[in-house]
């Protein structure tokens, strides 16, 4: 499957197929589709730490080779119903065939009927360098999270190497399994790479910061909840402010600290108890005001539901009042 480690092929004029077949491809072969030959794709594709996925088709004899992405893709577009790229005769079978960097001999990868359910074909579409990053991932995570319910070994390897690439959307699945399966350290490195992520929304970095809470990282959960705030949400400056002035577990107050993060709130507010400011803010979540007051802003730039309710079920009872 796929492999991230660098690897220069030696093909010596030949690319070779395990198990062995009845035919051969030859390294100058032309793909009909990128005129370009199976080398210089594969020297491509593992430059760019992909993998190469061919199609073959045979008539006969004769054999026809493909870059499987685009076969896959016309496949897909015309309904199932397909014949050969280059003849355009109907053809009853065809095979996928994987060059991985660790391995770069061929090695068969699948048959039309494995091909057709879906799925099963995203590998292919994953190891295509047309394809945006962005939709490159989507297909990771959406064959990993296939295996989830048959293979949960396989999903995690597949999670880990989308989010090794950058996915936050398996970053984050990540750290829902291994909650679910009770690791701990797991699930706290996962959660910690979700707010370390740039993409994590402001809504699920307060997830985040409520499941590091209740996993025993308040140090972490503060971090999450400083993003939170440089991003300009309220609430995450006041539960910054309160783990300073109350202290959780492992994280001892600070009170000097919490007088300098104080100074970030309104003059009105800085004297005034968290708890009082916090009921403050959802007052103007429910209760909009006047658009020319500047809490309107607040309102506008602060307040969705989701995000709330989010931020009071992750303090709740994890803070007295004070």
């Amino acid at each position: 499957m796929e492999s991230i480690q660098s690897h220069i092929p030696a093909l010596n004029g030949q690319i070779n197929v395990t198990p062995t077949m009845e035919f051969e491809a030859l390294a100058d072969e032309i793909d009909i589709y990128s005129q370009s030959t199976f080398q210089e794709i594969q020297d491509q594709r593992f430059k760019h730490g992909l993998d190469l996925y061919i199609c073959v088709v045979r008539e006969g004899e004769k054999a026809f080779y493909f870059d499987a992405s685009k076969f896959m893709e016309d496949c897909i577009r015309n309904h199932r119903i397909i014949d050969n790229p280059f003849t355009r005769n109907p053809f009853e079978d065809f095979e996928i065939y994987v060059s991985t960097q660790t391995h770069p001999n061929f090695k068969l990868f699948m048959r039309q009927d494995e091909a057709l359910q879906n799925s099963n074909y995203y590998p292919v579409y994953w190891n295509d360098p047309n394809l945006s990053k962005a939709d490159r991932l989507i297909f990771m995570t959406r064959y990993a999270k296939h295996f989830e319910t048959t293979d949960i070994d396989k999903a995690l390897a597949i999670y880990k190497l989308a989010a090794e690439r950058g996915s936050t959307a398996a970053k984050l699945r990540l750290a829902s399994i291994y909650i679910g399966r009770n690791e701990r350290d797991a699930a706290v490195h996962w959660l910690y790479a979700s707010v370390q992520d740039p993409n994590t929304t402001t809504e699920n970095l307060f997830a985040c910061a409520k499941k590091l809470i209740r996993l025993q990282a308040p140090k972490l959960a503060v971090e999450a909840y400083t993003i939170i705030y440089n991003r300009g949400n309220q609430y995450g400056l006041g539960a910054v402010i309160r783990f300073y002035e109350q202290g959780y577990g492992t994280f001892t107050k600070d009170p000097i600290k919490a007088a300098q993060w104080r100074q970030q709130l309104p003059p009105e507010w800085r004297d005034q108890s968290i708890t009082a400011y916090f009921a403050h803010l959802q007052q103007i979540q429910d209760h909009p005001v006047e658009q020319n007051d500047r809490w309107s802003v607040l309102n506008i730039i602060y307040s969705t539901a989701s995000v709330a309710s989010n931020f009071f079920s992750g303090i709740k009872g994890y803070f007295s009042p004070s």
